[in-house]
């Protein structure tokens, strides 16, 4: 997958988290709109108050002026944050008492009926809030009009919408917390899947499990456990064709074999004839054995994704059994041939354990020259078991050990092989679960195999009650 494929948890948190970010904004606007309002009418509602403690205040004096007692005219005034004009107006507008430099204000219906005017405006460039209402004055009608800068009111608006921004972005950050939170654990199922699937060996083909998934991924995983069946069908079907490739194989080069040997008998006398017929002896059995060997590995390549059956198996008696024939090629090489074996049981395939001996001892006699010694051991180590071909051959150099389990790759060419055996080991090997390692042969000399099997899972027997 690339750095760039779009990712479902980024997917799920922007089309969470920015609805929330914006329902917030916009319950901050509605707020603050909301908050806004009561706010204006305390401030309608406080000069009101002092415009009718205005008209309730004035007195005219003996040259028919009004004025303002001092004690009024600093109740009224006083404001420790905000500047406030007074006015008194005749009905045409003319000044009668107060600031000159406040607007006339207008009479409306609503001033008519009682009611006081409010109104924004601006005084010396100042924003204002400014209220106007009818009245009387020694039996004149008149407009009494008070304003009032809006420092005070303009910062607790400010307080307000930075408290509801706050309050907003910290629930916002809480939304987005739980929603990330929630997500997490919504796609757990799918990680869980995830590590499931990086855990598996390529050609590991078992189901997997359905237990606690979701319904919408428990689809998706019925739908994969279909595919890897069908996976497993087709090895299956390739595992028969293969059985009956062998069979339709082996027969004609046996009787390839069976026929060159009746022939030196025949021609035993003449010495040309002798050696053409040894060597097609000789590359029929190199075909034989190359077509065993390729068979055997195309079969351990299957068999890992049909998983054949397995069952305990007592390894020494199956190596016991392998004893002849590989003691009969140990002879013809002329190479001593040990075993040292101890009684241990593994859970396998008696036919695939077999081709891995088989390939491993091949291996071993072949590179080890005549007269050497290749020892084949067999033992427990902590509940484990440790299978061993050790050899006083070559060796292999540490820089080339990764690559001998390569299909076809041979160190000395000079060795008549397929370059297969090692391969068929380690596909048989990771078949039954089993690490191999390789190292230096005890004596310094030479190559020690080693295939490390699991320890033997006994299942637990319910003793009834």
């Amino acid at each position: 997958m690339t750095a760039t494929a779009p990712s479902l948890r980024r997917r799920l948190l922007k089309w969470l988290v920015l609805p929330v970010l914006l329902v917030n904004l916009g319950g901050a606007v509605v707020s603050y709109q909301f908050a806004r309002k009561p706010a204006f009418s305390a401030l309608d509602g406080d000069l009101t108050d002092a415009a009718i403690l205005l008209l309730e205040q004035l007195e005219v004096d003996g040259n028919g002026r009004l004025w303002l007692p001092t004690e009024a005219d600093y109740l009224l005034r006083h404001n420790s944050h905000d500047h406030v004009w007074l006015a008194v107006r005749a009905l045409d507008g003319q000044l009668l008492f107060g600031d000159a430099a406040m607007p006339v204000q207008e009479i409306t219906e609503e001033m008519r009926d009682g009611h006081t005017t409010a109104l924004r405006t601006r005084i010396n460039d100042r924003s204002v809030f400014m209220v106007g209402r009818l009245g009387e004055v020694a039996g004149q009608p008149v407009v009494a009009s008070v304003a009032q800068t809006l420092s005070r009111h303009t910062a607790a608006l400010q307080r307000m919408v930075l408290t509801l921004v706050a309050v907003q972005i910290l629930v916002a950050l809480l939304i987005a917390a739980q929603l990330l939170w929630a997500v997490r654990r919504g796609l757990k199922p799918l990680e869980r899947l995830e590590r499931q699937l990086d855990s598996r060996h390529y050609d590991d083909l078992a189901p997997l499990r359905e237990e606690g998934a979701p319904r919408e991924l428990g689809t998706f995983v019925t739908a994969l456990n279909g595919l890897l069946l069908r996976i497993r069908e087709g090895a299956r079907n390739q595992r028969a064709f293969l059985d009956d490739m062998a069979h339709q194989l082996r027969t004609p080069l046996a009787g390839i074999s069976t026929l060159t040997q009746w022939l030196r008998q025949r021609h035993a006398g003449d010495a040309e004839s002798a050696a053409a017929l040894a060597q097609l002896q000789a590359a029929t059995e190199r075909m034989t054995r190359q077509t065993n060997q390729l068979l055997t590995l195309a079969r351990a390549a299957t068999a890992r994704l049909e998983s054949p059956p397995r069952e305990p198996l007592r390894l020494d008696e199956l190596i016991g059994e392998a004893m002849p024939s590989q003691l009969a090629q140990a002879d013809g090489h002329g190479i001593d041939l040990g075993y040292e074996l101890e009684p241990q049981t593994v859970q396998g395939n008696a036919f695939q354990l077999r081709d891995l001996l088989d390939n491993l001892v091949d291996n071993a006699l072949r590179y080890t020259p005549r007269g050497g010694q290749v020892t084949v051991r067999l033992r427990g180590q902590a509940g484990a078991t440790v299978l061993e071909v050790e050899d006083d051959g070559p060796g292999i150099p540490e820089a080339e050990r990764e690559r001998i389990f390569e299909r076809f790759y041979r160190l000395d060419r000079g060795i008549h092989g397929t370059g297969l055996g090692l391969a068929i080991v380690r596909d048989i090997a990771t078949a039954h679960d089993a690490g191999i390692e390789l190292a230096t042969a005890t004596g310094g000399q030479g190559l020690r195999v080693a295939i490390h099997f699991p320890p033997l899972v006994v299942p637990a027997v319910e003793v009834p009650a």
